[in-house]
């Protein structure tokens, strides 16, 4: 009996506080008041989003201004072209590149000879397979893939083969090394079976 009547005394003595009790009935006596604070806070919490995105807005206008700063320090890459001012593009032996850099614009002419530009790339050739990725006046070595300006070449034994394709008699003289010989030493270095014989030896 003792001890219920303790638990009873302390639970008794327990009270709950006045800020406990005013709080709510302060609430509900004043509605409008308890509007207006709820405005207040939500007033708050706008103002410090609003400042959080003004923050992310300057820190994006310094970082695009960083970006802009570094296009002028590090150009864009070359813009390469072939020189179509030439009455052959696919023979062009140049190319023309446009550098860039901070808004201004350069247009310089490469030369390729004695290779041509290559129309799909806009650059120069830098090795051949086939004639037409050579300049004009030059050829393509099959042995070394590389461009050479094209000379006189034997076309026959007896006849030489100019650079424009033409082929030219050597008047009963050997051809060497793409020259028509001017001298013989016997009548094998002649054209015998057109009736040269050697005069010289």
């Amino acid at each position: 009996m003792r001890s219920s009547l303790i638990a009873l005394t302390l639970f008794v003595a327990l009270p709950a506080t006045s800020q406990e009790v005013e709080e709510p009935l302060e609430a509900a006596r004043n509605p409008i008041r308890a509007l207006f604070d709820l405005a207040g806070r939500i007033s708050r919490g706008v103002d410090q989003t609003n400042s959080t995105l003004s923050t992310v807005a300057d820190q994006m206008s310094e970082v695009s201004a960083r970006v802009e700063a570094l296009a002028d320090v590090v150009p864009p890459a070359p813009i390469s072209r072939c020189n179509d001012q030439q009455p052959d593009v696919r023979q062009s032996d140049s190319a023309i590149v446009t550098y860039c850099q901070g808004g201004r614009c350069q247009d310089i002419v490469q030369p390729c000879f004695p290779y041509a530009c290559d129309p799909d790339t806009g650059t120069c050739e830098l090795s051949c397979t086939v004639n037409w990725q050579c300049a004009g006046g030059a050829v393509c070595n099959g042995v070394t893939n590389q461009c050479a300006v094209q000379g006189y070449s034997c076309d026959t034994a007896y006849s030489v083969l100019t650079p424009t394709g033409q082929s030219g008699d050597c008047w009963g003289y050997l051809c060497v090394a793409g020259t028509c010989r001017n001298t013989c030493g016997t009548d094998i270095e002649c054209k015998q079976q057109e009736g040269y014989r050697c005069q010289d030896g």
